[in-house]
């Protein structure tokens, strides 16, 4: 699933990735913390942009705001 999410993200201009990513799971914008984390660990990550971003969605798939509704 993170990979297909991942996919259809890259598709997307790049200034626009990571507001859709959290807009398609959370429902709501990323706040600056989370944007500063985000962009160190797509930039850190090995790989190519597809596979930053897959990985990056399998964090946001395994955090506790995706599994749990408040």
């Amino acid at each position: 699933q993170a990979a297909a999410f991942a996919e259809q993200l890259v598709d997307e201009p790049a200034d626009q990735r990571l507001t859709m990513a959290f807009q398609k799971l959370f429902q709501r914008a990323p706040v600056d913390p989370e944007r500063t984390i985000a962009e160190r660990f797509l930039n850190e990550y090995p790989g190519d942009e597809l596979d930053r971003w897959a990985a990056y969605a399998r964090v946001l798939m395994a955090s506790n705001e995706f599994l749990f509704v408040d």
